[in-house]
C-alpha cells in the first residue's frame, strides 16, 4: 500500500502517502508512506527520492486526469440524455 499526504493539501491514493512541507524555496517533500510504514526522504538513497518524487508526480498527474474523465463522462451522459428526448420525440 502507497499513501500520499501533502501539508497542507491532502491528496491520497490507496498505496502512497507523501507528506510536504513548505520552505523559502517552495514545497519540500519530507516523508513517504509505503504499506503503512513511513520513510523521512531525507534518510533515502538519492534514487529513492527521485522515485518518491516520480511516484507522487504521477499519482498527481492521474488525479488530473480522472477528474478530465469526470467531466467528459458528465458530458457524454448529457448528450444521451438528450439525445434519448430527442428521439422519442420523432419516434
Amino acid at each position: 500500500m502507497l499513501r500520499v499526504s501533502f501539508a497542507p493539501v491532502l491528496l491520497s491514493s490507496p498505496t502512497l502517502l507523501s507528506k510536504f512541507t513548505h520552505d523559502i524555496t517552495g514545497v519540500v517533500m519530507e516523508s513517504i508512506t509505503l504499506d503503512g510504514k513511513t520513510y523521512k526522504l531525507e534518510d533515502l538513497p538519492s534514487e529513492g527520492k527521485l522515485l518518491a518524487r516520480q511516484a507522487t508526480a504521477t499519482q498527481t498527474h492521474i488525479k488530473k486526469l480522472e477528474a478530465r474523465l469526470a467531466i467528459a463522462n458528465t458530458a457524454q451522459s448529457s448528450y444521451v440524455d438528450r439525445l434519448r428526448k430527442l428521439a422519442t420525440k420523432t419516434a
